[in-house]
């Protein structure tokens, strides 16, 4: 059995939801469906920082996952804190799944101008992390994971941030073909 990690924030949590309606859940569910013998652990911790995971990314590695989904940065963003420690955060969190051999998918967030009133500079230099990492790891990157749906009542709950089921289904269909490759190659022992 194929052993994913879904390490995050309220994001990957499901805040707001039934547990079966979480993003973990609803990744599992999608690729057993495709015929992917595998589960998806919950990391997910409402209101977590990209600090925060580093201090608890070792529990969820005892576990030895194959692939980890790292979704963290939203909340940093959000409260504006330092680009270089979140960068140096999410690098440390990423050293240390690759030290265990684990794959990495970085799912990228973007701050919607229009949407919080957060310096334009600012967003520009967050957005910048995920892709500057994902270029220097060599790992893939779910660019704009709430593109679409943040700021859209059609696919928020009533705070219009945190996905409702509908939400939930976008993100999973943004990640699920990068998911896929990467199932096939540890099937193919690569």
């Amino acid at each position: 059995m194929i052993r994913i990690l879904a390490f995050g924030n309220s994001l990957t949590e499901g805040f707001g939801l039934k547990r079966e309606h979480s993003f973990a859940s609803r990744v599992e569910e999608r690729l057993r469906k495709l015929g992917f013998d595998c589960e998806v652990i919950n990391g997910g911790v409402s209101g977590d920082t990209t600090y925060g995971g580093l201090k608890r990314i070792d529990w969820y590695l005892k576990d030895s996952p194959h692939l980890v989904l790292l979704e963290l940065g939203i909340n940093d963003g959000f409260l504006e804190y330092p680009i270089d420690e979140i960068k140096e955060s999410l690098e440390k969190i990423m050293e240390k799944i690759k030290k265990i051999g684990a794959k990495i998918i970085l799912i990228g967030i973007k701050i919607h101008e229009d949407f919080l009133d957060i310096p334009k500079e600012y967003s520009k230099k967050f957005e910048d992390i995920f892709y500057e990492l994902a270029k220097e790891h060599n790992i893939p990157l779910c660019h704009d994971f709430l593109g679409g749906i943040i700021g859209n009542h059609k696919f928020t709950l009533i705070d219009n941030i945190h996905p409702n089921e509908e939400g939930v289904l976008k993100m999973v269909d943004k990640v699920i073909d990068k998911i896929i490759v990467i199932l096939k190659e540890i099937q193919a022992g690569v």
